[in-house]
Parts: C-alpha cells; structure tokens; sequence
C-alpha cells in the first residue's frame, strides 16, 4: 500500500496479481476524461456550444447573482468574447421550444424530467458531500485515539 509515499507491504492474500494490478492501473490513467464539467449551480452545463470553436459555453456568476455564459476558451484561438445572460438563453430556448410547436402536455412533461433529472444530481451530490464529511470525521477521530494512545506510550 501506497501512504504518502511510503510503500507499505500488505500482510494480507492479494487478491489479483500484481501484473493485472499494474494494468489496472494503467488503463485508469488511460480513460479519457469529460471536457464537460458538471455544475449544479447552472442550468444550461455542456448545452450550450461556441459558434466558432464548437466547445461547451460555460458559466459564471457575476456580482453573486447574476449568470453569464461564454465560450470555455478551451480552443485558444477561439476569438470568441461574447457574453450572454442565463435569461436570454432561457428565452431563446422558449422561444424554439415553441417554434417546434410542443402541446403543453409535452412541454410539462419535459419541464418536470429536467426538474426530476436535476434534483437526482443534486441529491447525488449532496449525498456524496456528506459521506466524505462524515469519513473525514472518522479519519479524524481515529487519528485523535492514535495520538492519544501514542504520548500514553511515551509518558512514564
């Protein structure tokens, strides 16, 4: 086991070799990552394309309340500066939403996946958040009995 550096031999039966271990590895350092960054603060991540280099729009908050998107930039010729509000988008998108002429079954439908799809990151997200707190939380309780245990040891 690898701690900090220090390479620690394992008293237990492995139960892969290392030779498969090893490619394991490799393939993970391997897998292509998302360019797509998942944030549950805006509406519109990875939806929005840059006319010019064709890579995501991503957003920003402005003044704490304001969204605005732009290009990534993550082609860096892109000559592409504009900015645009997260209102007009949403209006934009009304406004093809109903030039593709969808019956209000439809669009309450789609309205309440979104919301549902949405709200299942989020949870998600959250979920995750607190189950790291609370691993931290044992790390810490543990290294705390450590510690103590430790100076019992060294004191006369």
């Amino acid at each position: 086991m690898n701690c900090n550096g220090i390479i620690y031999q394992g008293k237990h039966q492995s139960l892969v070799s290392r030779d498969i271990f090893d490619k394991a590895q490799l393939a993970f350092l391997k897998v292509d990552k998302s360019k797509v960054r998942k944030n549950f603060d805006f509406l519109y991540p990875g939806i929005v394309k840059c006319g010019i280099c064709g890579y995501s729009f991503c957003g920003e908050r402005q003044k704490k309340r304001n969204i605005y998107y732009r290009c990534s930039l993550f082609d860096r010729n892109c000559p592409n500066t504009a900015y645009i509000s997260e209102k007009q988008l949403t209006q934009s998108f009304r406004m093809h939403l109903k030039r593709i002429g969808l019956d209000k079954d439809l669009y309450e439908h789609v309205k309440y996946s979104l919301k549902e799809c949405l709200g299942d990151e989020q949870e998600y997200h959250k979920s995750e958040i607190e189950r790291i707190h609370s691993e931290t939380e044992q790390c810490k309780e543990i290294l705390k009995r450590m510690y103590v245990l430790k100076a019992l040891k060294k004191s006369p």
